[in-house]
């Protein structure tokens, strides 16, 4: 299980990154 959480974890820190890099504003704030 410790795997599986890590590699999500890891998963959704690369996107809000990648976001970020793009410069689009997180869709939560809407």
């Amino acid at each position: 299980f410790a795997a599986r959480i890590a590699l999500i974890t890891a998963t959704k820190i690369v996107l809000a990154n990648g976001l970020k890099v793009l410069g689009i504003s997180s869709p939560e704030r809407m």
